[in-house]
């Protein structure tokens, strides 16, 4: 940013030292042109003040998001993420491109579900006997090998 605010300065230099008539069109022009060049190089400055503290705030956000989460979920090696099938509500699945493993609500489509850590989309069918349709408590992606 330094560096654009030294080319703005030498920029007025120059058309400073150019000795224009300031009542012609063209001193006016000149002049109009690096001062609007000047307000962008302050608001650009601006903005990255704003931006560094809101980084800032967002890092204490992550921290202070990581310490509820280990408050309520405890160690890492504590929390399973096979602990989301409540009373058949939810069922979980592997994204067969990032391998993300997630849960989603088993009343949802199956013929489309989006992985929300990589939004890729992928169809899941039941593990289960086909004429048990009741069934919501297993998944598997499609293509994959069966256990």
């Amino acid at each position: 940013m330094e560096e654009i605010i030294k080319k703005v300065a030498h920029l007025k230099g120059l058309i400073e030292g150019m000795k224009l008539d300031a009542s012609s069109n063209e001193a006016k022009l000149f002049d109009a042109v690096a001062d609007i060049l000047e307000d962008i190089t302050d608001e650009i400055s601006y903005m990255q003040e704003d931006y560094a503290e809101m980084a800032d705030y967002v890092d204490e956000l992550d921290c202070d998001l990581g310490d509820v989460e280990e408050y309520l979920y405890g160690d890492e090696e504590e929390y399973d993420d096979d602990d989301c099938d409540v009373d058949g509500e939810f069922v979980q699945a592997e994204c067969p491109d990032c391998g993300e493993k997630f849960c989603f609500e088993a009343d949802c489509n199956p013929e489309d579900i989006v992985c929300p850590n990589c939004g890729g989309h992928f169809t899941c069918v039941c593990q289960c006997d086909e004429a048990d349709a009741d069934c919501s408590s297993c998944v598997k992606i499609k293509g994959e090998e069966e256990a």
